[in-house]
């Protein structure tokens, strides 16, 4: 999405260098072309580049492959990762919607039981690639950037009634 740019564009400015360990997996991504103006990743690229996360600490869905394909990848990266690295710090957006990651519904919350990547198919799309709960749980800390006036009823809600979040 749109909300960390700014927080993406100051990192790369300020050019710290990120420690050895770093890893960046990406929780989401939509089904379209590397460099598409709604490829999250690729937003990324300038800070990741600027903080000298090495391509090997880069996880991300490649949507260059059909997008089952692209999930499974997604899938086998995040399970081989996970047997003995762990997530230190999650940050979230939060959609308009009330969605985490792409996890739009309870149906997308079943679908990804067991599993730590799914395709999530859109109408009228883009479809996107999302970790699952069981992902998103294993997140020592979570963050959450939310910014926007059509979101304030949203963040309200979540702080008042946490039966519907995800994470």
């Amino acid at each position: 999405g749109r909300t960390p740019l700014g927080i993406y564009a100051r990192l790369a400015n300020a050019q710290p260098v990120a420690d050895l360990a770093l890893h960046v997996l990406v929780s989401d991504e939509r089904h379209v072309p590397p460099g598409a103006p709604d490829h999250n990743f690729s937003k990324m690229l300038p800070m990741l580049d600027a903080l000298g996360v090495d391509e090997s600490r880069r996880m991300y869905p490649r949507t260059e492959l059909a997008l089952e394909e692209a999930a499974d990848g997604y899938e086998l990266a995040l399970r081989e990762f996970l047997r003995g690295g762990r997530i230190t710090l999650a940050i979230l957006g939060l959609g308009a919607d009330g969605h985490l990651a792409s996890l739009f519904n309870a149906a997308d919350i079943q679908a990804g039981e067991g599993q730590y990547a799914i395709a999530i198919r859109r109408e009228p799309g883009p479809h996107r690639i999302s970790v699952t709960r069981e992902v998103l749980t294993r997140a020592e800390r979570i963050v959450f950037i939310v910014a926007g006036p059509d979101k304030r009823e949203i963040v309200a809600k979540a702080g008042s009634d946490t039966a519907g979040v995800v994470a």
